[in-house]
């Protein structure tokens, strides 16, 4: 089987982001199963520096994922457009409503179709929502599996939420134009791919069919030691870049909401957990990082070897509260023997979170700050709940683990493997 294997403004790595981790699972997946793959990578101009940068940091890697792929295309583009006026852009959103909700579709319309002339693929693999737009507004008659990492349309609900500036008529027409294409795209894509199985429920009530939840795969750890305990001090681990939406607000919500909480109910300074930040604050906002400091959190930025921060059984929060998206946290934090406290919208697309046995799931944040406290003082328990979390993730989320639902999805597009 010929593939053409698409995605945008990431490297194939584990340790770039969320999203590109989840990309790299699907490409080793699909090269371990023996297709061919033609890579067409979209790049944005701003995007593309760190890109590059961290390919050339981490070149070994680069190159072993890049010699799996049988090409490897760059296409640049601009994500720099100007809105058009309110009565364009009401005609727009009838007339042309993918190329307005994604305008970089335009610019990349002809070096996909390109791609698809000079490769001639059996079936397109489309990785995010930009690179399905660009095959969705192709009409390519080419079989091709969406693999879906988030609504874009409710992220930018959260923002707006979080935001105090003001929305206007132009706003609300942009939101829902980018609700209905998001919708289009996933009924003219051949097969959807979810991480999530709440938004599986929900992408199959608007495709009418069922799609296929395959879980972020990570390579696969050593286990901690059976003489391994848990350190009598704690630290409390926060993973991930702080200039995402949803780590940005459940940062702040976790500052505002818990941490204070659990400094006073340590009690003597001695016994109080340490607060980690790990992943790129370059971007962040200075409100986020002035609180930070002012709490007293070790920032040590974006690490290539996590192994080498991350300690095994200490407390993990993944305090969203709300629940959208592939959750790709999870399984990396699984795989690190991190005992991961989070509230039940953040895991409730993910069945394989059980609290009380791998991991803690409470209501809402407000029951952080007891059960941090309370996890700081217990060694043992945290041991027993890393261990379970390593197991969990030996079980479901390595790439051996999930060939086999690799292989029936790549089976329902009627086309062969050999």
């Amino acid at each position: 089987m010929k593939c053409l294997f698409v995605f945008p403004n990431a490297p194939l790595s584990p340790n770039f982001s969320g999203g590109a981790s989840r990309c790299l699972g699907s490409f080793l997946a699909l090269s371990s199963l023996g297709v061919e793959l033609h890579v067409l990578r979209l790049l944005d101009g701003e995007a593309a520096e760190r890109v590059f940068l961290h390919e050339v940091d981490r070149a070994v890697e680069t190159d072993s994922v890049r010699k799996k792929a049988a090409s490897w295309q760059d296409v640049m583009f601009s994500s720099r457009t100007q809105s058009p006026r309110r009565m364009e852009l009401i005609r727009q959103a009838a007339a042309h409503l993918i190329e307005l909700s994604f305008p970089a579709v335009r610019q990349l319309r002809s070096s996909f179709a390109e791609a698809l002339d000079r490769i001639g693929p059996d079936c397109l693999w489309t990785e995010w929502t930009l690179s399905a737009a660009v095959a969705c507004a192709a009409n390519c008659e080419v079989p091709w599996i969406y693999s879906h990492h988030d609504w874009i349309h409710r992220i930018q609900d959260v923002r707006r939420q979080s935001s105090t500036g003001r929305y206007y008529l132009s706003d609300r027409i942009m939101g829902s134009a980018m609700k209905r294409a998001e919708h289009r795209i996933v009924k003219r894509s051949s097969l959807v791919i979810t991480g999530s199985a709440t938004e599986a429920r929900e992408l199959n009530w608007i495709g009418r069919r069922t799609p296929h939840v395959i879980p972020t795969t990570y390579a696969r750890l050593p286990a901690p030691p059976a003489s391994l305990r848990a350190e009598a001090k704690a630290r409390i681990v926060h993973l991930g870049g702080l200039n995402t939406t949803a780590n940005h607000v459940g940062l702040t919500s976790y500052l505002n909401q818990v941490h204070d909480l659990v400094v006073t109910g340590s009690g003597d300074k001695v016994d109080r957990p340490e607060l980690l930040i790990v992943g790129d604050a370059s971007r962040a906002k200075k409100v986020l990082l002035d609180q930070l400091r002012e709490k007293g959190a070790r920032l040590v930025g974006s690490v290539f070897d996590l192994s080498s921060v991350l300690r095994q059984f200490d407390i993990a929060v993944i305090p969203y509260v709300y629940d959208t998206g592939t959750r790709t946290k999870l399984p990396l934090l699984f795989n690190h023997a991190q005992v991961v406290v989070t509230t039940r919208a953040a895991v409730a697309g993910s069945p394989e979170a059980i609290d009380g046995e791998n991991c803690v799931v409470l209501p809402s944040l407000d029951e952080f700050p007891g059960a941090l406290v309370d996890l700081a003082r217990d060694a043992d328990r945290r041991e027993r709940l890393g261990r379970a979390a390593k197991a969990t993730f030996d079980r479901e989320f390595t790439l051996e683990s999930q060939l086999g639902a690799f292989r029936r999805a790549l089976s329902c597009l009627g086309t062969s493997l050999s």
